[in-house]
């Protein structure tokens, strides 16, 4: 869900079905019998939709209750993919590219209807193209960093290191057949760049600290032998003075 403060949220199906009441910090009141052991609250209120089906495919609705009472809704659709193998698709791609630069992400099919675009590593969805439309970004760490090419490939720009990892995308098909394809990212150009600026650094301050300690090192030698050279001339010129007054 969207960061909202609510108090709690009714979840709804399109025919007006409740399926569960939620609430931040609390379990989820399923209102269904058929989703008991289905259904599970998030920590901050977001509905959890265990065990898939094609038959979960839906259009979903939040009925949000807010603190100030007021309420507004916020819409879902829902899209529930075969588990097909990769086999089916192109399979894994291994692209590399430098950060601060773009990259596409080649799409490995023909006369398909929508690519629907995911991050592996925490499972979000945050983008879906289709061919010679634009692209429709759906998480706003993204926002103004993605395109599409004309046959519906992706392209990121201004990498960062935290784009680094594996993509995936679910081609749909006009007779709707459906299939995954994965992408391994690969940025490189900071861990160079930060061991070069780290050794630099280090090595600036070693000079610095040893030029210090040689300064100090000196101002202590010179201060000693001027002491040492000093102070026997010092006693033997008072005892000649004390021998004249005797």
């Amino acid at each position: 869900m969207d960061k909202v403060e609510f108090s709690f949220v009714y979840w709804l199906t399109t025919d007006g079905k409740v399926l569960a009441k939620t609430t931040p910090g609390e379990p989820a009141e399923i209102r269904q019998a058929e989703y008991e052991g289905k259904l599970k609250a998030a920590a901050d209120g977001s509905l959890i939709i265990m065990n898939l089906t094609r038959g979960d495919q839906n259009q979903y609705t939040a009925n949000v209750q807010t603190i100030t009472s007021d309420q507004c809704l916020q819409r879902f659709d829902l899209r529930v993919f075969d588990a097909l193998s990769v086999e089916s698709c192109v399979g894994q791609t291994n692209i590399s590219s430098e950060e601060g630069a773009e990259v596409t992400l080649p799409v490995g099919q023909t006369g398909f209807e929508s690519m629907t675009w995911v991050t592996v590593r925490d499972l979000v969805h945050f983008a879906v193209t289709k061919p010679r439309q634009a692209v429709v970004i759906q998480d706003s760490r993204y926002q103004r960093r993605l395109n599409a090419t004309a046959n519906g490939s992706l392209i990121i720009a201004k990498l960062t290191r935290e784009d680094q990892g594996t993509y995936g995308t679910y081609v749909v098909t006009p007779t709707s057949q459906q299939c995954a394809q994965l992408y391994n990212l690969r940025v490189t150009g900071f861990n160079q760049t930060k061991t070069q600026m780290d050794y630099s650094t280090v090595n600036t301050i070693r000079l610095a600290i040893s030029g210090c300690v040689l300064l100090i090192t000196c101002f202590v030698l010179s201060h000693h032998m001027k002491t040492e050279v000093m102070s026997p001339s010092t006693d033997t010129h008072e005892h000649r003075r004390c021998s004249k007054v005797l």
